[in-house]
């Protein structure tokens, strides 16, 4: 439902905010940078997942003319797919992998530095049984006297490294246990051990690195594909066809970097890196159906050996994840009954419930670097980089907490060392970075003036950070754009969308910059005409072109099995 907002006769000049003023007003439309790809460019990324988006930013902030490139929007992939954490790595602390953790958590501080609005320190609690253990957990580690022990000592040093918080109990007895999830099972239940580590919206987090890349002057289009790759001139040429009008461009280069993920770089037959496909599902559900309101549940053995998250979002629990070989369709990889089913049966090990109705369900793939054939578990978790030609570079692997030390390494591969600051792009502040401790009031006072509900303030300073008041300029230039789209948005989110985050279709709207696709009973479906009205209007779409798109996002949602 579209509800107009009371119309306020409030000059702009008497906006009541008045964030970051330094803050860029660069435009980001499809449209423009469209019109910049046939160019000559430095470097080349192809693939707009979080790795690609972070190669850019880095050789940006090296000074080099950068393009990145991708077959859909930004995140598309398994960028959006993910756990939505930013952590070292809890479950590797039995294998004793504490260099892979070390990194992992020394990345997690660099992000609430530089991109404090999308990192939500939260805590983790693993209940201790007397008949389960930690997953992975060597023989030595899972004698009754010492693994509670054992565990205890992992997850203090754990906290040490990581976003803890002074003063916060550690060590959680039974009846405490079950006070914060009622849902949990009493029996055989010795304690529980809290660490604390950290949540992120992927997707978004992904669109604002290529923002602050496009702020340094990068060239970032979505909906190019790149269909070969080719020497030409001493360095390369990108063919890519536009998925939208089917145009051919070609951007010449002196480097390239295939940052494909799953996805073969164009013009191989076979991967440069031996790619073994892991896929990962997950559960959308309400948060009363499991018993979690604001601390998540880490369930520590289940029947394939393996650890489950159970972590508040966006006022819902995400469930996950499995870890399955795949080898379906790249595009829209889904949760099947199997993954369902599982998912729900091991919650059932663990917690009181009977009959969990999943919101949603979905899954991402991971690119695991291993041998042909190998297992997903055998397969590597940390990235590889291989030069496949002279100034051309694949690479995969790697974790979402770790994608700015694996682009750094990236461009440290193709210009040195010595071509980055001391700091890299530790010193660089995401794009909204550096909210103040009263930006919701502030945001609250300024859609009260609008006559919008404050209750979007929360939500609105989680997506834009300090961008929030381009998202509120709009609302306050233009007031039919106050309006509130299906108690979720601000119609002026949609037109920030197109002019400043380069939404080109209705689906980029609502399922990646906001996430509501996910976590409604008709994942969004009621919001669409009024969302798409105000895309149309940005774009210049007719009627005809309007139901097109409509049809199209309807076909997007049920090919995600939403």
């Amino acid at each position: 439902m579209y509800r107009r907002a009371a119309i306020r006769l409030q000059p702009p000049f008497a906006v009541p905010f008045g964030f970051n003023r330094h803050m860029p007003r660069t435009d980001w439309r499809r449209i423009d940078h469209l019109d910049r790809v046939d160019d000559q460019f430095d470097l080349v990324v192809v693939g707009g997942g979080i790795v690609g988006a972070g190669i850019a930013l880095d050789a940006s902030h090296r000074g080099k003319k950068v393009a990145i490139v991708d077959r859909e929007d930004w995140a598309a992939g398994t960028s959006s797919r993910s756990t939505k954490l930013l952590h070292g790595g809890v479950r590797y602390l039995p294998q004793m992998r504490f260099g892979l953790i070390r990194r992992g958590l020394k990345e997690q501080r660099v992000l609430g530095e530089i991109a404090d609005y999308l990192v939500t320190p939260i805590d983790f609690v693993i209940p201790v049984y007397r008949d389960h253990a930690f997953a992975d957990a060597p023989r030595w580690a899972r004698h009754p006297r010492v693994f509670p022990v054992a565990i205890r000592l992992g997850l203090w040093w754990y906290d040490r490294l990581g976003v803890h918080a002074k003063g916060t109990k550690r060590v959680l007895s039974p009846g405490e246990l079950v006070g914060r999830f009622p849902l949990l099972k009493p029996e055989g239940l010795r304690h529980g051990v809290m660490y604390r580590d950290a949540q992120t919206d992927d997707a978004r987090l992904t669109l604002m690195v290529v923002r602050t890349a496009v702020d340094l002057g990068t060239v970032a289009l979505s909906y190019a594909e790149a269909i070969d790759i080719e020497r030409a001139d001493g360095g390369w040429t990108v063919t890519v066809r536009d998925r939208l009008d089917d145009a051919v461009h070609r951007l010449r280069a002196d480097a390239v970097v295939a940052a494909t993920g799953a996805e073969h770089p164009p013009g191989h037959r076979a991967d440069p890196l031996p790619i073994v496909l892991s896929k990962g599902a997950h559960l959308t559900v309400a948060a009363d159906d499991v018993g979690i309101r604001d601390t998540a549940l880490v369930l520590p053995e289940t029947s394939d050996a393996r650890v489950l998250f159970l972590v508040p979002w966006q006022n819902h629990v995400v469930i996950g994840t499995t870890d399955t070989p795949y080898h379906g369709d790249l595009s829209h990889p889904t949760a099947d009954s199997a993954d369902i089913r599982y998912l729900c049966d091991e919650l059932g090990t663990y917690l009181d419930v009977e009959d969990v109705a999943p919101i949603s369900a979905w899954a991402g793939l991971r690119s695991l670097v291993g041998k042909p054939g190998a297992s997903t578990a055998q397969a590597s978790r940390e990235h590889q980089i291989v030069e496949v030609a002279s100034g051309y570079v694949r690479v995969a692997g790697g974790k979402l907490t770790g994608y700015r030390a694996i682009a750094q390494d990236v461009a440290d591969r193709l210009y040195g060392r010595r071509s980055r600051t001391r700091r890299g792009t530790a010193s660089v502040s995401i794009r909204g970075a550096g909210i103040g401790a009263d930006m919701v009031d502030r945001v609250i006072a300024s859609l009260l003036s609008l006559g919008a509900p404050e209750h979007l303030a929360a939500d609105l300073v989680a997506r834009y950070g300090a961008a929030v008041e381009s998202v509120l300029d709009i609302a306050h230039h233009d007031l039919t754009l106050s309006a509130v789209i299906a108690d979720h948005w601000l119609a002026a989110e949609v037109a920030y969308g197109v002019r400043h985050e380069s939404v080109a279709t209705i689906t980029d709207f609502v399922q990646r910059r906001t996430r509501v696709a996910w976590f409604t009973a008709d994942h969004a479906r009621g919001a669409l005409p009024a969302v798409g009205r105000v895309i149309a209007d940005e774009l210049g779409w007719n009627d005809d072109r309007l139901a097109l798109e409509l049809d199209r996002t309807k076909a997007d949602l049920e090919a995600e099995g939403l």
